[in-house]
């Protein structure tokens, strides 16, 4: 009789939890950021397939969205506003989820609170670099903040990237660490010590396939052709990257856009002096321009007086994938034949790359 009641107890018992878990939801709340409008929609997706989970409209200025809870921070959401470029990381944990006002980070919960507290962080950081950067006075200083306040964004990201290199969650902070730094080599890094745990999420897929392009365009790979068109007083015709380079001479690519401040810098200070000096003597110069429209980048050729040809990419981002460009201005040196001699040349390294070539 004892038996049968202890059965009968945890069968009521396994009962209840099953039925516990069954009801059990979470919720993510928020306000309407401003600027956005009001009849917004406001999706969840799965980070690893990039599929949505369940969507819902704001309403009276704010939203919110019940979803069941994944344990133990095993996936990774994210949160995005239609027709915006709005978008901030959820870890789908049990319990409620509070959105900022600005629409950047969540917390409410314990690894949402995490990645929270490593967010307003860099934005402390970026903050107080602003401050810092107005009450300074030369060049050198404003350098050497700017230095400072990017190498302390970057050892935090990669801190909290290897504290959690086994969840889901790493991912975000690598998506963080890809504003302070564009380089895909530590990318790589970074990726390889999740010991591809995620190579499955679609994140990670276009980080890999942009990591294998990277690699196609380092220095002793032949070049890779590139497609576009260059703007003349006639109109436009179609040009291509090998019309110049590979053809027996010297040439420096430059990856850049109008709006791009260190890009028209780099033309100003570097580049037209070298093109002056050195292409008498065998030296090409061709620009790529990417991620520009094409009345801003006629009218910076214009106001720079830049002569060599530029290579306009029509469908804005084609370029630079090709050579896994993420910022710019992003140049390159190739040999006579073809070779890529160097890249992520700039200033005084520029200079003394050709320098050692001519000499």
């Amino acid at each position: 009789m004892r038996n049968i009641t202890k059965i009968a107890l945890l069968i009521a018992f396994v009962v209840v939890a099953a039925a516990t878990s069954c009801t059990k939801k979470s919720t993510i709340s928020g306000t309407l950021p401003e600027g956005v409008d009001s009849t917004a929609y406001v999706v969840l997706y799965n980070e690893a397939n990039n599929t949505p989970i369940d969507s819902v409209q704001f309403s009276n200025g704010a939203f919110q969205l019940d979803f069941a809870p994944v344990s133990h921070g095993e996936a990774l959401y994210t949160l995005r506003i239609s027709g915006t470029q709005g978008s901030l990381f959820i870890v789908p944990e049990a319990g409620n989820i509070k959105v900022d006002s600005t629409f950047s980070y969540a917390e409410g919960t314990p690894k949402n609170d995490e990645f929270a507290t490593l967010f307003t962080s860099l934005r402390k950081i970026g903050e107080d670099l602003q401050a810092q950067l107005e009450a300074a006075g030369d060049d050198v200083k404003i350098a050497d903040l700017y230095d400072k306040a990017m190498s302390d964004s970057k050892e935090k990201t990669i801190n909290f990237f290897m504290e959690h290199k086994e969840e889901p969650l790493c991912l975000a902070a690598l998506q963080l660490y890809r504003n302070f730094d564009g380089s895909l080599d530590k990318v790589k890094e970074l990726l390889d010590a999740t010991e591809n745990r995620f190579e499955d999420y679609n994140m990670v897929v276009k980080l890999r396939e942009q990591i294998s392009q990277f690699e196609a365009t380092q220095a002793g790979k032949t070049f890779t052709d590139l497609e576009g068109v260059q703007f003349t007083k006639e109109g436009s015709q179609p040009i291509k990257l090998s019309d110049y380079v590979g053809q027996g001479q010297y040439a420096v690519v430059d990856f850049w856009a109008s709006w791009c401040r260190p890009c028209r810098e780099e033309i100003s200070k570097t580049l037209k002096p070298l093109y002056e000096k050195y292409r008498n003597k065998g030296l090409a110069v061709v620009g790529v321009v990417v991620w520009d429209k094409e009345e801003d980048h006629k009218k910076a050729v214009e106001e720079l007086n830049v002569t060599w040809p530029q290579i306009f990419d029509t469908e804005g981002t084609k370029l630079a994938q090709q050579y896994a460009v993420s910022s710019i201005p992003q140049i390159l040196l190739i040999g006579p034949d073809g070779t890529i001699l160097a890249r992520d040349l700039r200033g005084e390294d520029l200079v003394k790359a050709i320098e050692s070539n001519f000499n």
